[in-house]
């Protein structure tokens, strides 16, 4: 029933705000019921601080509290009849002795209909729902007697009908507020899900058209940093959508070029064109090894990449190791007349990598060194300890590499200069390669570089693995 958003926001601020107006609309009452009970109180005793006030006024004038004083006195008699109707209040006055000297309990019969037996009062009057205090009764702070007060609790007519009408109004502004409540929540659930609308909408057209881009002017933050985020993640389908263009046409241009050789030559020798010489079966070798080297290398990268790759991680000696690589590769350099240095290099030092890789991944940097150098060039390897991890550098003073060219060269058969690939050869998955074995031992690589004066690649290792 509740399955979209919309549905579920509007259901959750309506019953919210219906719950809130609830709970207001019975505080309320219960605050108004409190205050107009406190009301009355105050009222009542007010009446009677004034019953209290008039027969004060005739004790100071007769002296004592007399029956007969108190039946002559038509203010006093206009009071309690006042009272008795309006404000449902009688009286019980004893003076010091004793003696009853008023009783306007007598009007109730008047008034209810009722006739009272005084020998059973209290209980008639409770059963007619009468309250009744008893207090000392000081008149000119001397105590003359006592007054017992009768009334009725809750409200009199008059008052139920004005709490009949407030509670009225309260039902009125409660509807009003519920229908406002509905209309917020529609209109604020509304368009907190049309900004998601949108953007889901816009993120499901990235299906057929990586070029989408959803504008982020006018939404939310929040939903704004939504948008933003799979505009990001656009961009990097789109990018890599178009490597993996690139990768297919690389890839068949790669193959392309020496299956077309061996494919010419070999029909040459059908055809008689050609005879099948030492030198040009050598050469249908050579091109025949060039694509062994594509499939091999290619294989490489796949091994490198697949998360799953297993690696032997191991403590490595660092000093060790590169005095290794340098008496491997030196007489290779030579043949160059290559300076193959060592600087640096941190004794009593090791390293966790896993051996065979971390040889290949030196293999592979040390040959795009050797390409890349002229001769009577030179290429160092140095090394540094740094508290959790080892940075080994390689640099050389070959050709460099272009800044335009810089930030690709780890792609997949990325080469920049054309001319110098075709004078070095190579796949240019080399560092490819190279990437992908460094990120699978948690290690990280950079190069810095610079066109005519050379280029250095960082390794950093860590030295213990969480």
């Amino acid at each position: 029933m509740l399955r979209s958003l919309h549905s579920k926001l509007l259901f959750y601020f309506v019953v919210l705000s219906l719950l809130s107006i609830f709970l207001m609309s019975i505080a309320f009452r219960l605050a108004f019921d409190d205050c107009f009970a406190t009301y009355l109180d105050h009222r009542r005793e007010d009446e009677i601080a004034r019953f209290i006030n008039v027969i004060s006024g005739m004790y100071l004038t007769e002296g004592s509290l007399n029956k007969r004083n108190f039946a002559n006195s038509s203010e006093l008699q206009t009071l309690i009849s006042y009272q008795a109707v309006s404000e449902g209040l009688f009286y019980e006055i004893r003076n010091i002795d004793g003696v009853k000297v008023i009783d306007s309990t007598n009007l109730i019969k008047d008034i209810m209909g009722i006739t009272i037996n005084f020998e059973n009062k209290e209980s008639v009057l409770k059963d007619l729902g009468l309250n009744s205090e008893t207090k000392s009764l000081f008149l000119n702070n001397e105590q003359v007697g006592t007054i017992t007060s009768y009334y009725k609790l809750g409200y009199k007519k008059g008052e139920f009908a004005f709490k009949e009408r407030l509670n009225k109004h309260i039902f009125v502004a409660e509807m009003t507020m519920v229908l406002i409540s509905l209309m917020v929540s529609f209109f604020f659930s509304k368009k907190l899900t049309t900004g998601l609308r949108y953007v889901s909408n816009k993120a499901k057209e990235l299906r057929s058209n990586l070029n989408v881009r959803i504008p982020v002017k006018g939404l939310s933050e929040e939903i704004a940093a939504v948008a933003g985020s799979i505009n990001e993640l656009a961009e990097s389908l789109s990018y890599q959508e178009k490597l993996r263009k690139q990768y297919s046409s690389d890839m068949a241009h790669e193959f392309r070029t020496p299956i077309s050789t061996l494919r010419s030559l070999i029909e040459a020798f059908q055809d008689g064109i050609l005879q099948p010489t030492a030198d040009r079966l050598e050469k249908c070798h050579s091109e025949l090894m060039r694509l062994v080297r594509l499939v091999n290398e290619q294989e490489q990268l796949m091994v490198a990449e697949n998360p799953k790759l297993k690696l032997q991680i191991e403590p490595i000696s660092l000093s060790e190791e590169i005095l290794n690589i340098k008496e491997v590769y030196t007489p290779g350099f030579q043949k160059k007349n290559i300076v193959l240095e060592i600087k640096e290099i941190p004794t009593d030092v090791s390293f966790l990598a896993d051996r065979d890789r971390f040889s290949q991944i030196i293999s592979n940097i040390l040959m795009n060194c050797y390409k890349f150098t002229d001769e009577n060039g030179q290429v160092t390897i140095s090394a540094n300890d740094n508290n959790d991890f080892i940075e080994i550098m390689i640099a050389d003073n070959g050709m460099g590499i272009s800044e335009e060219d810089l930030p690709y060269v780890f792609e997949r058969f990325y080469r920049g200069d054309k001319s110098r690939v075709r004078q070095t050869g190579g796949s240019g998955l080399g560092l490819s390669i190279v990437k992908a074995l460094v990120s699978a031992q948690e290690a990280t690589i950079a190069i810095e570089s610079k066109e005519k004066v050379g280029t250095k690649i960082i390794l950093c290792f860590p030295k213990y693995f969480v």
